[in-house]
């Protein structure tokens, strides 16, 4: 007898995912509710422009990414989220990132 899968609940799939999708200038991080749970709540490095930060394209930048959306979710109620990297691998700028969330109280 083939024994069962766990419930998606018990593996953690409707754990909010932290999305992260990263060009050559900027970074943007996305915390997608699933299950019909929470609001999204999201942080790019698009809008750093008019805050007159010029980091873009930096571990810095990254850096101030995973802070603001740390900060964002944990305001949100969304303070443990599943990472989805997508095709990233988990180095560099994301890894600066997730790092900085965890830094400022996230739990991936």
């Amino acid at each position: 007898m083939i024994p069962q899968a766990a419930p998606a609940v018990q593996r953690g799939q409707c754990r909010p995912a932290l999305v992260v999708r990263r060009t050559r200038a900027h970074i943007l991080a996305l915390i997608a509710p699933v299950c019909g749970a929470g609001a999204a709540v999201s942080a790019s490095s698009h809008g750093m422009a008019r805050l007159r930060w010029n980091v873009h394209g930096s571990p810095a930048c990254a850096a101030a990414i995973g802070a603001l959306i740390a900060r964002r979710a944990i305001a949100a109620g969304l303070g443990r989220v599943r990472l989805r990297r997508g095709s990233l691998r988990y180095l560099g700028m994301l890894r600066v990132l997730a790092d900085s969330a965890r830094l400022h109280g996230m739990t991936l």
